[in-house]
């Protein structure tokens, strides 16, 4: 694979980097064995953040939980790029894109409001249980099948820790992200419950069985 020269007195790191990135993709699409699997994805994510932060000086340091929900709801869109980076492959390939992701920002909105606040009122539970039963029941009719539900919420968190990592304090990246394990596990529940709601329905237990479901959980 070519190298890319660095000179410091004539290009950024940035546009250096952007460079490299340019020739591991031109590398992915001409040789594509030379490539990890999993590369096209985190070129993409690398090439995206390389530029906002290039346009977009940084923010003022995150000194609480609540700055991190700040910076995390500012970002989402980005995040679930890099989410969306790594479902480039069946079955999300075969949906239109507007479905790919479908509401996993009301998603990723309500994980955020449940997992960063302390003592969690029941507003918060039970828009974050229904916004996750209501992905799940959007995936039952894409012809999903369950299991992909356990992948979207892994992606999910792994693209918070990876924003976590590059965007916070190692103790509140890992504070936060001990919580949005939990509040994710939460979500991938709902979503189940959300993905057989015709049969819950049949036993006449919905939409109580969500409401339940955000009552018992641990706070």
């Amino acid at each position: 694979m070519q190298q890319v020269a660095c000179d410091s007195n004539s290009i950024s790191p940035h546009e250096t980097a952007l460079r490299a990135a340019h020739l591991l993709r031109k590398t992915r699409d001409t040789h594509p064995a030379r490539v990890p699997y999993r590369a096209a994805g985190t070129l993409r994510y690398f090439e995206r953040s390389l530029r906002h932060h290039s346009q977009h000086p940084a923010s003022a340091p995150m000194q609480s939980l609540d700055d991190v929900g700040a910076s995390i709801k500012a970002h989402i869109p980005e995040i679930l790029q890099d989410l969306q980076a790594s479902c480039e492959r069946k079955p999300w390939s075969d949906l239109p894109t507007e479905d790919r992701l479908n509401n996993l920002a009301k998603v990723t909105s309500s994980l955020v409001d449940a997992a960063l606040t302390d003592g969690v009122d029941r507003g918060v539970r039970l828009e974050q249980v229904y916004a996750a039963a209501e992905h799940g029941e959007h995936r039952l009719k894409m012809g999903f099948g369950e299991n992909v539900l356990f992948t979207e919420f892994t992606l999910l968190r792994q693209a918070l820790s990876r924003f976590l990592k590059a965007n916070a304090p190692f103790p509140l990246a890992q504070q936060a992200s001990v919580r949005f394990d939990a509040e994710a596990s939460l979500a991938t529940v709902a979503a189940f419950r959300g993905y057989h709601r015709p049969l819950i329905e049949v036993r006449g237990e919905w939409p109580q069985t969500l409401d339940l479901l955000a009552d018992s959980w641990p706070t």
